[in-house]
């Protein structure tokens, strides 16, 4: 391939990219709320798979295991480091700067030691061992870190290793919310919609609810949400409310369909803060 051949290839490459993130960000502008979940959705998963694979990579690390490479994010590949005999050799965007794709670049001439990656699409990372394919046939090599070379046991740690970091991950995150806790907005009456259940039923901003439908132990204001769309059409929830004054009150309220949302509820809305001025309803 001629030197204009090639440049042209970079040019065309180039310009290809541009338009799909052009056409992306036009995209993601026109559907914000859309987009938003989605990527919500993505980085969790994304992180539940970078887990995963770093449980490959460390295990496969402590067991003399040759690790090609450890990408952070998805490919394309934007930067690539790794350590030569000469020092640290860095790659930036090699699809781009290279008329060779980065994964037959290596084929030809596979690092020495780990590259460490960074990818285009900021979900997830895979790793790469050495004598270790997900598809086609497992090329034959003498190299004794190689991971077909290793013995069955070894072999099967690695491969668990990723299921076992992710069951670890998970008791941490667990025990880190239930160590610091969730903020939850107390089952406090911030403001009324006029004419509604808890309108009739004569409730008042700043009434807390002691009791919702027999429940009385770590109520949140959701438990309010929730009382009102599982009863049936009609149905009236006894509640309990203690008042500004110290006094408490017992109520029914009867949820009620509202056009527009997609479960029956009482009119009330919860408090923007714990200071009630004045008795409003919502309109």
């Amino acid at each position: 391939m001629s030197e204009r051949e090639g440049s042209s290839n970079k040019i065309l490459s180039a310009l290809f990219w541009v338009a799909v993130l052009a056409v992306g960000g036009y995209l993601i502008a026109r559907n914000l709320g859309v987009v938003s979940n989605v990527l919500v959705v993505l980085v969790g998963f994304g992180a539940v798979v970078l887990v995963h694979e770093f449980g490959h990579f460390i295990v496969a690390k402590l067991s003399g295991i040759k690790v090609e490479a450890f990408s952070i994010f998805m490919p394309p590949t934007l930067l690539g480091i790794r350590k030569t005999k000469a020092g640290f050799k860095l790659r930036f965007v090699p699809s781009f700067s290279s008329g060779k794709g980065a994964e037959s670049s290596e084929e030809v001439e596979p690092p020495e030691e780990t590259e460490y990656r960074i990818g285009l699409f900021p979900f997830g990372g895979y790793v790469k061992l050495l004598g270790q394919e997900d598809t086609g046939p497992v090329r034959q090599n003498d190299d004794p870190r190689s991971f077909a070379n290793k013995p069955v046991g070894i072999r099967i740690a690695v491969v668990s290793a990723g299921v076992t970091f992710n069951v670890i991950s998970a008791i941490i995150i667990f025990m880190t919310v239930f160590l610091l806790g969730i903020e939850l907005p107390p089952p406090v009456v911030g403001a009324i919609r006029s004419n509604s259940p808890a309108a009739r039923a004569g409730l008042e901003p700043g009434d807390e609810f002691t009791v919702i439908a027999g429940q009385n132990k770590d109520l949140d204001f959701s438990d309010i949400q929730i009382a009102a769309a599982l009863s049936d059409v009609n149905e009236p929830v006894p509640v309990t409310v203690r008042r500004a004054d110290g006094s408490t009150k017992e109520l029914t309220l009867v949820a009620e369909d509202v056009p527009g949302a997609d479960l029956r509820e009482f009119g009330i809305s919860a408090p923007l803060s714990l200071e009630t001025v004045s008795y409003t309803h919502l309109t």
